[in-house]
């Protein structure tokens, strides 16, 4: 099994004068790979869907393949929201609270 994320983007910032900290971080995709089951219909278990509705990173047979990109389903121009966004702020700046 082999378990893996994209665009990860992690952060800390330190204000040591007013002792606040703020961590925050990203996870953009993740996927799950079959690689002990030999010749496995699905060697990707987890995964994003691209637009037609399949997951990513899977080959088509060329027939398919064409009938897929001849679809009339719209592009997405903007971008997708993140799959896990965690921001954690201890004695946040300019706030009488001591987390948010």
């Amino acid at each position: 099994m082999e378990l893996q994320f994209e665009n990860v983007k992690l952060g800390l910032e330190s204000q040591p004068r007013s002792g606040s900290h703020k961590f925050y971080i990203t996870l953009g995709a993740m996927f799950l790979r079959d690689h002990l089951t030999h010749d496995t219909a699905f060697p990707q278990l987890v995964g994003p869907h691209d637009d037609c509705g399949s997951v990513l990173g899977r080959t088509y047979t060329p027939g398919l393949a064409k009938l897929l990109s001849q679809s009339s389903v719209p592009n997405r121009t903007q971008p997708e929201e993140p799959l896990f966004n965690l921001v954690y702020e201890y004695r946040p700046f300019s706030s009488s609270m001591d987390y948010r």
